[in-house]
């Protein structure tokens, strides 16, 4: 374990937790975007804690493959509790419980993946989002099981 990865744990921890609490935004898509903004700010986080130099514009499309190139289950599970924020009365409640773990699922493994490839001395150019899925998908179950144990 580097000198470094307990800080950048804490990090990954705090902007899941904030994820899954801006997955409560009760106006589909716009819990969305917040969740997508905090992981972003997260990797702004980890890359200033790390020394890697950090391009707004990379980030977004790092992002955008490795979250939207997930399995399509996980991706339907995300979407699935913000369109349901749109049906009134109990696809709302729904909603509300299956987003915020979403959030904070997905935010959890995004930043692991993270800790893990600046960890090895990678760089957001170095990083291969098809090559980081299957770790992905791993750090996403283990966020959902943990999540559901406690």
């Amino acid at each position: 374990m580097g000198d470094r990865q307990p800080v950048a744990l804490q990090i990954v921890n705090q902007n899941a937790a904030w994820s899954g609490g801006a997955g409560f935004i009760p106006i589909p898509i716009l819990d969305f975007a917040a969740i997508t903004a905090f992981q972003g700010r997260m990797l702004h986080q980890l890359a200033s804690h790390y020394d890697v130099p950090f391009r707004r514009e990379a980030v977004k499309s790092v992002l955008a493959a490795l979250v939207g190139g997930a399995l399509p289950t996980n991706a339907a599970w995300g979407m699935s509790g913000s369109l349901l924020k749109s049906i009134p009365g109990v696809g709302t409640v729904l909603g509300m419980i299956t987003m915020p773990a979403f959030a904070a699922a997905s935010t959890y493994a995004v930043g692991r993946i993270f800790v893990e490839h600046f960890e090895s001395g990678g760089s957001f150019l170095t990083f291969n989002p098809a090559a980081a899925r299957e770790a992905y998908e791993q750090h996403l179950e283990e966020a959902k099981s943990s999540s559901a144990a406690t």
